[in-house]
């Protein structure tokens, strides 16, 4: 079957139209097609989707399935791994979606060091979740700019001028709570986080800020601010043992559970960022697949040692 990349070309779609055909938020589409989600049954699904409703017939969504060497070892990409972190995350995010939470404090914060998956964790809660909706911020946005953004990613059409758009932002809100998630956000002028304060009061739109380590001094510079945030910030940790255990048993099909040499060493190597995690995990494989090697041992860990 086709990929949704492919069938946005076919169908000739926008992704916030395929988005409201099958059901699903513009955020989801755009992540499976940058292949940032997870979950290929879900892809699967909206093809499915687009077939029954007449937007695709089976024979042009029908393709040769790929297929791999047996024995041969590989990362996939699109499965998402549940970490401490993401855990907590998630656990932030749907408290500040609930109806039943107070709007005063209705402002979240999430930092930590480049390469956490502190991107990659709200990108996928953001998808799951239809009313979270995420943007990244643009160096150079203009708060006009910024808040244009923020409507198209809440209902798609921005209207001429500021007030308006603010306007439009608070109507999207007026029937179901909506949380807005702005990654990046340390990169933000104040200017740009005032007027992030000024639409979750004025707007009853919660927000959560994600960003690293300097975000934390910036919220402490404004006081309105940061009296709004929901409990502690929460920040990412580093990996641990259990995290890439279920890495590569989730993502490479390899049982290292007991092997905790193995483990401490991939942790050592990468530091606890996910992202060199994954890097290495590449390099691994390639060494396992090019030498024959059906095990991870500590002589695999040697050959990609630095």
């Amino acid at each position: 079957m086709i990929n949704l990349k492919k069938a946005l070309e076919i169908a000739d779609m926008s992704m916030g139209k395929m988005g409201e055909v099958v059901g699903v938020s513009k955020s989801m589409i755009s992540l499976i097609v940058s292949n940032k989600y997870s979950g290929e049954d879900k892809e699967k699904e909206i093809i499915e989707k687009l077939i029954n409703l007449g937007y695709l017939t089976k024979e042009n969504a029908a393709i040769e399935e790929k297929t791999i060497k047996q024995g041969f070892l590989r990362v996939n990409a699109n499965i998402f791994i549940v970490t401490e972190n993401t855990m907590k995350l998630d656990e932030l995010s749907k408290d500040l979606l609930s109806p039943q939470m107070t709007l005063n404090s209705s402002i979240g914060v999430v930092y930590g060091h480049a390469g956490y998956g502190k991107s990659t964790a709200i990108q996928h809660f953001c998808a799951l979740n239809s009313r979270a909706v995420y943007t990244l911020y643009m160096e150079g946005y203009s708060l006009p700019m910024m808040v244009r953004d923020i409507v198209n990613q809440l209902q798609g059409t921005p209207a001429r001028g500021l007030d308006n758009n603010i306007n439009l932002i608070r109507e999207s809100c007026l029937v179901y709570r909506k949380l807005l998630v702005v990654d990046e956000a340390d990169r933000l002028p104040i200017k740009n986080l005032e007027m992030l304060r000024n639409i979750n009061e004025k707007c009853s739109l919660p927000v959560l800020l994600v960003g690293e380590h300097s975000l934390s001094s910036k919220m402490t510079s404004l006081p309105r601010l940061e009296s709004r945030i929901r409990s502690k910030p929460l920040v990412f940790q580093p990996l641990s043992l259990q995290d890439i255990s279920n890495f590569y048993q989730q993502a490479c099909s390899i049982d290292i559970t007991t092997n905790k040499k193995v483990l401490k060493r991939i942790l050592q190597l990468c530091h606890g960022d996910f992202r060199v995690m994954v890097n290495d995990a590449h390099q691994i494989l390639t060494v396992m697949n090019t030498n024959g090697i059906s095990e991870l041992n500590m002589a695999v860990i040697h050959a990609i040692d630095r």
